[in-house]
């Protein structure tokens, strides 16, 4: 389709169809193009190191191994603390959280 006016230094898309036109419009706009592959790769290997941060954190009894951020850092007195079990699973006739207030 001709223009009735011409403008110079126009971009010449290929409008011959949708995938020649998307493309023509990536080769024109390189840089941007370029700017999302790279971004895409730096999410996905950031994405993967949450993984390998997860690995590394717990051992494979799921006990943790890092420690990052920790809100147990104030000891509880003995007359506050609400659990009184041996270590290990709750037992069923102790009650729950929401039974605690908690």
């Amino acid at each position: 389709m001709q223009s009735e006016f011409s403008i110079q230094g126009t971009y010449p898309y290929n409008r011959s169809s949708a995938t020649r036109w998307v493309i023509s419009h990536i080769f024109r706009h390189r840089l941007i193009a370029v700017s999302a592959i790279l971004a895409i790769l730096t999410q996905n290997a950031l994405n993967s190191l949450v993984q390998r941060l997860i690995g590394v954190a717990f051992d494979d009894h799921g006990l943790m191994q890092l420690r990052f951020a920790s809100i147990n850092d104030k000891p509880i007195p003995a007359a506050e603390r609400l659990m009184h079990w041996p270590l290990g699973r709750r037992p069923d006739d102790h009650p729950g959280l929401s039974a605690l207030g908690l």
